[in-house]
């Protein structure tokens, strides 16, 4: 049987645990694959994906390539449209596909994996760029009560509270949406079942977000995007001031491979496995 050639492209990419899980879900599915790592500069993108598609059949988009890849794919499905970026790109046909399944990672880590019902709740996240408007606008269809976006720019969270409002009115969703800046956050309102951190500091060591630590009181869960082997700074922030439970990313980067793997080869794998090692 010929392997299927798929890989992981970003900048940096020595990090990416991609290939450990797309093996995973190959040996689970009895498909033989290759998976690269593929570090890039940012004006060799263009060619390195059509490099890659003559012979390749999935390709994952890491940081910081996901707008570049929606503008350069043939075709691309609604979501990643709305959220303005592809973190996956296939082969149909003639064709590349973008399409975005880091929205359908995360909105089932949480809900299922986690067991977080969001209906009805009371979200904060954190951070209004690419991370941000893909978390928000794949937890807005799990019918939460509020999503309020807060940024160090207020302009920037209603910028993306605009997005969002266009996304609810085509969709029939009716979240409250609700734009902030970090430092007024507290004086508006009272509390949040749930609050993300869809910002980069935690990838700065001993960084806290300038938010007001009660914030973390009333929460049930505190989400940081990012993975990571040890609590990140957000993570001990959040338990040191009340919340009930935090978590990592990983289970959302496990669940939008397994996205993506079934766009590749139309088979589904189980993320359990991998998921026990959160």
């Amino acid at each position: 049987m010929k392997s299927l050639k798929f890989g992981v492209v970003g900048n940096p990419i020595r990090h990416s645990r991609s290939p450990e899980i797309h093996h995973h879900f190959a040996d689970q599915q009895k498909i033989k694959i290759s998976f690269g790592k593929y570090l890039v500069d940012e004006e060799d993108f263009e060619n390195f994906v059509k490099d890659f598609f003559n012979s390749g059949v999935g390709l994952s988009v890491t940081l910081p390539f996901k707008k570049l890849a929606l503008k350069f794919s043939n075709d691309s499905s609604t979501k990643a449209q709305m959220i303005g970026a592809s973190n996956n790109l296939y082969r149909k046909g003639d064709i590349i596909v973008g399409d975005n399944t880091d929205c359908i990672g995360l909105a089932k880590d949480i809900n299922q994996n986690l067991g977080f019902d969001l209906y009805g709740k009371e979200i904060l996240i954190l951070g209004a760029g690419g991370a941000a408007k893909g978390a928000a606008f794949g937890l807005q269809d799990l019918n939460p009560k509020t999503i309020c976006i807060a940024n160090r720019t207020l302009e920037k969270a209603q910028e993306l509270v605009r997005d969002l409002s266009l996304y609810r009115q085509s969709s029939g969703k009716n979240s409250n949406l609700i734009a902030s800046s970090f430092n007024s956050i507290q004086v508006e309102f009272h509390s949040f079942d749930l609050i993300i951190n869809a910002t980069s500091m935690s990838t700065l060591e001993n960084e806290s977000l300038p938010i007001d630590p009660s914030l973390y009181g009333n929460c049930a869960l505190a989400y940081d995007l990012a993975y990571s082997q040890a609590d990140t700074q957000f993570m001990i922030d959040a338990k040191n001031n009340g919340a009930q439970s935090v978590s990592d990313g990983w289970g959302m980067l496990v669940e939008q491979g397994a996205a993506s793997f079934e766009t590749w080869t139309g088979k589904l794998p189980k993320t359990n496995n991998l998921l026990a090692l959160r």
